[in-house]
């Protein structure tokens, strides 16, 4: 359907309530609180004064760093929301499948704190391509013990050869994954640990800032 639209063959938005019809076919999970909860997400953007740069992803298991109250949410109880999680997965792809799509796909979803507790929202976006994350979980299988793989404008960076030379005497616990000499925009780094605390460590001792939301 898109590949039409691209192609100027469909208009856009014809094309656009195409694919919504055809996923109103996927499962349901709406929660309490959501709806409200979004809303503000979306002033919160609308009142955004610049774009918040992609800083990178966690290697290893993806729920680490949690809190033990999303854990619990999560793996425990007759409804544990990484159930749904997959379920969600499996009826993207199939539908993705169905239409055609051969190759990767990614899905977002969000976990959203509530006056009842942490609720799922698990098909946010769907992403028919390469995403950061999937580079993520392939970069995560080199990894031993845990760790980050970090995004770092160039322009953040005042000396550059200080930066790449720091980096470089960290390893084998720091390595960078682009060439940084040949860097335009943004350097990524690896860095990893026994532990998430002992990755921040490292980091923060190159002088740079541990991401936060």
């Amino acid at each position: 359907i898109m590949k039409k639209a691209m192609k100027g063959e469909l208009p856009f938005l014809q094309a656009a309530q195409a694919v919504a019809a055809d996923l109103t076919a996927l499962p349901s999970f709406e929660e309490p609180g959501e709806p409200a909860y979004l809303e503000a997400q979306a002033k919160s953007v609308a009142n955004m004064k610049k774009i918040v740069p992609y800083r990178g992803a966690l290697l290893g298991k993806w729920s680490t760093g949690l809190a033990k109250a999303w854990m619990r949410a999560l793996h425990a109880g007759e409804r544990p929301l990484i159930d749904e999680l997959e379920l969600a997965a499996r009826a993207v792809g199939d539908a993705a499948h169905a239409l055609g799509h051969r190759g990767p796909l990614g899905v977002d979803n969000l976990l959203i704190p509530t006056e009842g507790g942490v609720a799922l929202l698990p098909i946010l976006e769907v992403n028919p391509r390469v995403t950061m994350g999937r580079i993520a979980l392939a970069i995560a299988k080199r990894v031993k013990g845990v760790g980050a793989w970090f995004f770092v404008p160039t322009r953040e960076v005042e000396d550059r050869a200080a930066f790449v030379a720091a980096v470089q005497a960290a390893h084998p616990h720091m390595v960078f994954t682009t060439d940084p000499h040949g860097a335009r925009r943004v350097f990524t780094v690896a860095c990893t640990g026994r532990d998430l605390a002992e990755v921040r460590s490292r980091w923060e001792a190159l002088g740079q800032a541990w991401p936060t939301p």
